[in-house]
């Protein structure tokens, strides 16, 4: 699935569900409400991705650059991060009720909001 195709997909309907998306650049994408259910992502870019109240179920993603990622009200739910690049990406901002994840071989470097 190429890019344009997925944003077909995501702004045709709100959930993708089972599908396998490889190599893509998603830098900077902006998602508001989608859900993405047994969805596996390989080598994807989403640095710079802005995602609001979203949904994460029983997806994997693996070797992918999630830099700088902004995950608002977003809900993680049994998710796997296999060699991940999730630097300065503030955790506290997702969905604290739906947040199960699973770390494997990742950079990880977190930002806290400061108060």
């Amino acid at each position: 699935m190429t890019r344009e195709e997925l944003e077909a997909a995501l702004e045709a309907t709100d959930e993708l569900e089972g599908e396998t998306l490889r190599d893509l650049s998603l830098s900077g994408a902006e998602w508001r409400k989608k859900r993405f259910e047994g969805c596996r992502f390989e080598r994807c870019t989403l640095d710079r991705a802005t995602l609001r109240g979203g949904v994460f179920t029983e997806c994997e993603l693996e070797g992918c650059d999630l830099t700088m990622l902004a995950a608002y009200d977003v809900a993680f739910r049994d998710v796997r991060f296999t060699r991940c690049k999730l630097m300065g990406v503030d955790w506290s901002l997702a969905y604290a009720l739906g947040f199960e994840v699973a770390f494997e071989g990742c950079q990880l470097l977190s930002l806290a909001r400061r108060t």
